[in-house]
Protein backbone atom coordinates (compact mmCIF):
# COMPACT_ATOMS: atom_id res chain seq x y z
CA UNK A 1 0.00 0.00 0.00
CA UNK A 2 1.12 3.55 -0.65
CA UNK A 3 -0.23 7.09 -0.25
CA UNK A 4 -1.36 9.12 -3.27
CA UNK A 5 -0.64 12.86 -3.26
CA UNK A 6 -2.37 15.25 -5.66
CA UNK A 7 -0.89 18.77 -5.55
CA UNK A 8 -3.11 21.25 -7.39
CA UNK A 9 -1.36 23.92 -9.42
CA UNK A 10 -1.87 27.31 -7.73
CA UNK A 11 -0.87 29.31 -10.83
CA UNK A 12 -2.99 27.62 -13.49
CA UNK A 13 -6.11 26.30 -11.79
CA UNK A 14 -8.92 27.39 -14.11
CA UNK A 15 -10.21 26.90 -17.64
CA UNK A 16 -13.48 28.64 -16.76
CA UNK A 17 -14.66 30.99 -14.05
CA UNK A 18 -17.12 28.71 -12.29
CA UNK A 19 -14.87 25.80 -11.24
CA UNK A 20 -11.18 24.92 -11.07
CA UNK A 21 -10.35 22.45 -13.80
CA UNK A 22 -9.57 19.49 -11.52
CA UNK A 23 -13.20 19.73 -10.29
CA UNK A 24 -14.84 19.93 -13.73
CA UNK A 25 -17.48 17.30 -14.45
CA UNK A 26 -16.59 15.06 -17.38
CA UNK A 27 -19.18 13.54 -19.75
CA UNK A 28 -19.38 10.36 -17.65
CA UNK A 29 -20.38 12.38 -14.56
CA UNK A 30 -17.07 11.94 -12.75
CA UNK A 31 -14.87 14.83 -11.69
CA UNK A 32 -11.65 15.23 -13.65
CA UNK A 33 -9.61 14.31 -10.57
CA UNK A 34 -11.64 11.12 -10.11
CA UNK A 35 -11.17 10.01 -13.72
CA UNK A 36 -7.47 10.86 -13.49
CA UNK A 37 -6.78 8.58 -10.53
CA UNK A 38 -9.20 5.77 -11.43
CA UNK A 39 -6.62 3.42 -13.04
CA UNK A 40 -3.97 3.77 -10.30
CA UNK A 41 -5.76 3.77 -6.93
CA UNK A 42 -6.03 0.00 -6.38
CA UNK A 43 -3.27 -0.14 -3.74
CA UNK A 44 -3.56 3.30 -2.16
CA UNK A 45 -3.96 3.59 1.61
CA UNK A 46 -4.89 7.28 1.42
CA UNK A 47 -5.50 10.09 -1.06
CA UNK A 48 -4.30 13.55 -0.05
CA UNK A 49 -5.18 16.61 -2.15
CA UNK A 50 -3.59 20.02 -1.57
CA UNK A 51 -5.42 22.92 -3.18
CA UNK A 52 -6.23 26.63 -2.81
CA UNK A 53 -9.01 27.30 -0.31
CA UNK A 54 -10.85 29.37 -2.94
CA UNK A 55 -11.57 26.23 -4.99
CA UNK A 56 -14.56 25.40 -2.82
CA UNK A 57 -17.51 27.77 -2.87
CA UNK A 58 -21.29 27.75 -3.32
CA UNK A 59 -21.15 25.78 -6.59
CA UNK A 60 -19.10 22.88 -5.27
CA UNK A 61 -18.74 21.59 -1.71
CA UNK A 62 -15.67 19.91 -0.25
CA UNK A 63 -17.79 17.42 1.70
CA UNK A 64 -19.43 16.16 -1.50
CA UNK A 65 -16.11 15.80 -3.34
CA UNK A 66 -14.63 13.82 -0.45
CA UNK A 67 -17.76 11.65 -0.24
CA UNK A 68 -17.61 10.78 -3.94
CA UNK A 69 -13.91 9.86 -3.86
CA UNK A 70 -14.41 7.78 -0.72
CA UNK A 71 -17.32 5.88 -2.22
CA UNK A 72 -15.55 5.05 -5.47
CA UNK A 73 -11.81 4.94 -4.83
CA UNK A 74 -10.40 5.06 -1.31
CA UNK A 75 -11.89 5.23 2.19
CA UNK A 76 -9.15 7.52 3.52
CA UNK A 77 -9.37 10.91 1.74
CA UNK A 78 -8.01 14.21 2.99
CA UNK A 79 -8.26 17.62 1.31
CA UNK A 80 -5.83 20.22 2.61
CA UNK A 81 -6.93 23.75 1.76
CA UNK A 82 -4.53 26.64 2.01
CA UNK A 83 -4.76 30.37 1.33
CA UNK A 84 -0.99 30.56 0.90
CA UNK A 85 0.36 30.30 -2.64
CA UNK A 86 2.50 27.16 -2.67
CA UNK A 87 4.86 25.61 -5.19
CA UNK A 88 4.26 21.96 -6.06
CA UNK A 89 7.16 20.88 -3.86
CA UNK A 90 5.76 22.89 -0.96
CA UNK A 91 2.32 21.32 -1.56
CA UNK A 92 3.85 17.82 -1.53
CA UNK A 93 5.73 18.57 1.68
CA UNK A 94 2.52 19.88 3.30
CA UNK A 95 0.70 16.70 2.25
CA UNK A 96 3.43 14.51 3.75
CA UNK A 97 3.33 16.43 7.03
CA UNK A 98 -0.44 16.71 7.37
CA UNK A 99 -1.01 13.18 6.12
CA UNK A 100 1.73 11.80 8.37
CA UNK A 101 3.29 9.94 5.46
CA UNK A 102 6.46 8.14 6.48
CA UNK A 103 6.63 5.40 3.84
CA UNK A 104 6.19 5.25 0.05
CA UNK A 105 4.01 7.72 -1.84
CA UNK A 106 3.13 8.57 -5.44
CA UNK A 107 2.51 12.08 -6.75
CA UNK A 108 -0.03 12.48 -9.55
CA UNK A 109 -1.31 15.55 -11.39
CA UNK A 110 -5.09 15.49 -12.02
CA UNK A 111 -4.90 16.50 -15.69
CA UNK A 112 -3.87 13.18 -17.26
CA UNK A 113 -5.13 9.62 -17.11
CA UNK A 114 -2.93 6.55 -17.51
CA UNK A 115 -2.55 3.03 -16.17
CA UNK A 116 0.35 2.41 -13.82
CA UNK A 117 1.13 -0.02 -11.03
CA UNK A 118 3.33 1.74 -8.49
CA UNK A 119 5.74 -0.57 -6.61
CA UNK A 120 6.89 1.65 -3.76
CA UNK A 121 10.20 2.64 -5.39
CA UNK A 122 11.79 5.83 -6.66
CA UNK A 123 10.25 6.26 -10.08
CA UNK A 124 9.94 8.93 -12.78
CA UNK A 125 7.15 8.79 -15.38
CA UNK A 126 7.65 9.36 -19.12
CA UNK A 127 4.92 9.43 -21.76
CA UNK A 128 4.86 7.52 -25.05
CA UNK A 129 6.96 10.28 -26.65
CA UNK A 130 9.66 9.76 -23.97
CA UNK A 131 8.80 13.13 -22.44
CA UNK A 132 9.13 13.33 -18.68
CA UNK A 133 5.93 14.15 -16.78
CA UNK A 134 7.39 16.88 -14.63
CA UNK A 135 5.07 16.49 -11.64
CA UNK A 136 4.40 12.72 -11.55
CA UNK A 137 6.79 10.53 -9.58
CA UNK A 138 7.06 7.98 -6.80
CA UNK A 139 9.35 8.03 -3.75
CA UNK A 140 10.03 5.21 -1.32
CA UNK A 141 10.00 7.24 1.91
CA UNK A 142 8.05 10.28 3.07
CA UNK A 143 10.48 10.55 5.96
CA UNK A 144 13.53 10.77 3.65
CA UNK A 145 11.74 13.19 1.32
CA UNK A 146 11.20 15.60 4.21
CA UNK A 147 14.77 15.11 5.35
CA UNK A 148 16.01 16.11 1.89
CA UNK A 149 13.72 19.14 1.84
CA UNK A 150 14.84 20.29 5.26
CA UNK A 151 18.56 20.04 4.43
CA UNK A 152 18.29 22.35 1.40
CA UNK A 153 19.87 25.77 1.80
CA UNK A 154 18.44 27.06 -1.49
CA UNK A 155 14.78 27.61 -2.24
CA UNK A 156 14.15 24.95 -4.92
CA UNK A 157 10.49 25.02 -5.97
CA UNK A 158 10.42 23.04 -9.23
CA UNK A 159 9.80 19.31 -8.98
CA UNK A 160 12.50 18.23 -11.45
CA UNK A 161 15.24 20.27 -9.74
CA UNK A 162 14.31 18.92 -6.33
CA UNK A 163 14.30 15.33 -7.59
CA UNK A 164 17.72 15.96 -9.18
CA UNK A 165 18.91 17.08 -5.76
CA UNK A 166 17.56 13.90 -4.16
CA UNK A 167 19.14 11.71 -6.83
CA UNK A 168 22.47 13.41 -6.22
CA UNK A 169 22.03 12.50 -2.56
CA UNK A 170 22.14 8.77 -3.50
CA UNK A 171 18.39 8.32 -4.06
CA UNK A 172 18.45 6.74 -7.52
CA UNK A 173 15.35 6.94 -9.73
CA UNK A 174 14.18 4.48 -12.37
CA UNK A 175 12.14 5.59 -15.38
CA UNK A 176 8.78 4.09 -16.27
CA UNK A 177 7.27 4.62 -19.74
CA UNK A 178 3.48 4.81 -19.91
CA UNK A 179 0.79 5.53 -22.50
CA UNK A 180 -1.38 8.51 -21.64
CA UNK A 181 -5.03 7.59 -22.22
CA UNK A 182 -6.45 11.08 -21.68
CA UNK A 183 -4.86 14.51 -21.46
CA UNK A 184 -6.74 17.56 -20.18
CA UNK A 185 -3.68 19.72 -19.47
CA UNK A 186 -4.71 22.50 -21.87
CA UNK A 187 -8.07 23.93 -22.89
CA UNK A 188 -7.43 22.69 -26.44
CA UNK A 189 -6.89 19.13 -25.13
CA UNK A 190 -10.03 19.39 -23.02
CA UNK A 191 -12.17 20.58 -25.96
CA UNK A 192 -10.85 17.73 -28.15
CA UNK A 193 -11.79 15.29 -25.40
CA UNK A 194 -15.30 16.78 -25.17
CA UNK A 195 -15.82 16.46 -28.94
CA UNK A 196 -15.29 12.71 -28.68
CA UNK A 197 -18.40 12.45 -26.49
CA UNK A 198 -21.99 12.95 -27.53
CA UNK A 199 -25.54 11.83 -26.84
CA UNK A 200 -27.42 11.00 -30.03
CA UNK A 201 -31.22 11.00 -30.02
CA UNK A 202 -31.91 8.79 -33.03
CA UNK A 203 -35.23 8.33 -34.76
CA UNK A 204 -35.99 4.87 -36.17
CA UNK A 205 -38.42 5.02 -39.08
CA UNK A 206 -36.93 6.64 -42.17
CA UNK A 207 -33.63 7.22 -40.35
CA UNK A 208 -32.16 3.89 -39.23
CA UNK A 209 -34.82 1.60 -40.70
CA UNK A 210 -36.99 2.08 -43.72
CA UNK A 211 -40.18 3.78 -42.70
CA UNK A 212 -42.78 1.46 -41.18
CA UNK A 213 -46.33 1.70 -39.95
CA UNK A 214 -48.80 -0.56 -38.25
CA UNK A 215 -51.10 0.07 -41.23
CA UNK A 216 -48.55 -0.85 -43.92
CA UNK A 217 -47.68 -4.20 -45.46
CA UNK A 218 -45.20 -5.85 -43.09
CA UNK A 219 -46.11 -3.36 -40.36
CA UNK A 220 -43.05 -2.53 -38.23
CA UNK A 221 -40.71 -5.23 -39.60
CA UNK A 222 -38.84 -2.96 -41.99
CA UNK A 223 -35.33 -3.32 -43.40
CA UNK A 224 -32.34 -1.36 -42.06
CA UNK A 225 -30.79 1.54 -43.91
CA UNK A 226 -27.38 -0.13 -44.04
CA UNK A 227 -25.14 2.90 -44.56
CA UNK A 228 -26.79 4.77 -41.70
CA UNK A 229 -26.53 1.77 -39.37
CA UNK A 230 -22.88 1.27 -40.30
CA UNK A 231 -22.13 4.95 -39.73
CA UNK A 232 -23.47 4.80 -36.18
CA UNK A 233 -21.64 1.54 -35.40
CA UNK A 234 -18.34 3.01 -36.66
CA UNK A 235 -18.81 6.21 -34.66
CA UNK A 236 -19.20 4.17 -31.50
CA UNK A 237 -15.80 2.61 -32.19
CA UNK A 238 -14.01 5.97 -32.32
CA UNK A 239 -16.18 8.15 -30.06
CA UNK A 240 -18.01 7.76 -26.76
CA UNK A 241 -21.51 7.92 -28.21
CA UNK A 242 -24.51 7.39 -25.95
CA UNK A 243 -27.59 6.54 -28.00
CA UNK A 244 -31.20 7.22 -27.07
CA UNK A 245 -33.71 5.80 -29.54
CA UNK A 246 -36.71 8.08 -30.07
CA UNK A 247 -39.65 6.60 -31.92
CA UNK A 248 -43.39 6.66 -32.41
CA UNK A 249 -43.34 2.87 -32.43
CA UNK A 250 -45.06 1.17 -29.48
CA UNK A 251 -42.95 -0.34 -26.73
CA UNK A 252 -44.06 -3.79 -27.91
CA UNK A 253 -41.50 -3.33 -30.73
CA UNK A 254 -38.52 -3.14 -28.36
CA UNK A 255 -37.50 -6.79 -28.83
CA UNK A 256 -37.38 -6.44 -32.61
CA UNK A 257 -35.38 -3.20 -32.41
CA UNK A 258 -32.91 -4.61 -29.89
CA UNK A 259 -32.29 -7.63 -32.11
CA UNK A 260 -31.65 -5.56 -35.22
CA UNK A 261 -29.41 -3.03 -33.45
CA UNK A 262 -27.40 -5.82 -31.84
CA UNK A 263 -27.03 -7.49 -35.24
CA UNK A 264 -25.48 -4.27 -36.59
CA UNK A 265 -23.25 -3.71 -33.52
CA UNK A 266 -25.04 -0.61 -32.29
CA UNK A 267 -25.10 -0.15 -28.51
CA UNK A 268 -28.29 1.57 -27.36
CA UNK A 269 -28.43 3.25 -23.96
CA UNK A 270 -32.19 3.67 -23.71
CA UNK A 271 -35.44 3.84 -25.68
CA UNK A 272 -38.26 6.38 -25.81
CA UNK A 273 -41.35 4.73 -27.35
CA UNK A 274 -44.87 5.95 -28.12
CA UNK A 275 -43.82 9.49 -29.01
CA UNK A 276 -46.34 11.60 -30.95
CA UNK A 277 -45.86 11.61 -34.71
CA UNK A 278 -44.96 15.30 -34.87
CA UNK A 279 -42.13 17.83 -34.64
CA UNK A 280 -39.44 17.15 -31.98
CA UNK A 281 -37.55 19.99 -30.35
CA UNK A 282 -34.49 19.49 -28.14
CA UNK A 283 -33.73 22.22 -25.58
CA UNK A 284 -30.40 22.22 -23.73
CA UNK A 285 -28.46 24.80 -21.71
CA UNK A 286 -24.95 25.92 -22.67
CA UNK A 287 -22.06 27.30 -20.65
CA UNK A 288 -18.27 27.67 -20.91
CA UNK A 289 -17.80 24.05 -19.82
CA UNK A 290 -20.38 22.85 -22.42
CA UNK A 291 -20.27 25.64 -24.99
CA UNK A 292 -22.76 26.80 -27.59
CA UNK A 293 -24.12 25.00 -29.47
CA UNK A 294 -24.70 22.38 -26.78
CA UNK A 295 -27.56 20.95 -28.85
CA UNK A 296 -27.76 20.36 -32.59
CA UNK A 297 -30.51 19.10 -34.91
CA UNK A 298 -30.31 17.05 -38.09
CA UNK A 299 -33.22 16.75 -40.47
CA UNK A 300 -32.68 13.90 -42.91
CA UNK A 301 -35.00 13.10 -45.80
CA UNK A 302 -37.01 9.94 -45.14
CA UNK A 303 -35.30 6.67 -46.11
CA UNK A 304 -32.12 8.41 -47.30
CA UNK A 305 -29.03 6.37 -46.45
CA UNK A 306 -26.63 9.33 -46.01
CA UNK A 307 -26.74 10.12 -42.29
CA UNK A 308 -22.93 10.23 -42.00
CA UNK A 309 -22.74 13.21 -44.35
CA UNK A 310 -24.67 15.20 -41.74
CA UNK A 311 -22.93 13.80 -38.65
CA UNK A 312 -19.44 14.52 -40.02
CA UNK A 313 -20.02 18.25 -39.84
CA UNK A 314 -20.96 18.06 -36.17
CA UNK A 315 -18.91 15.26 -34.62
CA UNK A 316 -15.77 15.02 -36.74
CA UNK A 317 -14.68 18.67 -37.06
Amino acid sequence: MYDLIIPIDFNDSYFFNNRPRWLLSLPNGKLMVEESIAPIVKNTSSIIIVCPAEHFNKSIKEINVVKSIKQNYCKNVKIIKTSKKLSKIESIVLAIKKGKISNSFFVKNPYTKYKFNYKKNNILICDQDKKLLASDFGFYSGKDFLKGFNTLNTNIKSVDKFLSFLEGDNHMFKTEFIDIDENWSTLKNYREFQRKHATLFLDVDGTLLKNGSKFADGAWNTEPLLNNMKAIANLQKTHNIHIIITTSRPSSEKTYLKEIFNKHNIKVGSYLFDLPHCQRILVNDFFESNPYPSASAINIERNHDNLMAYLEGILLN
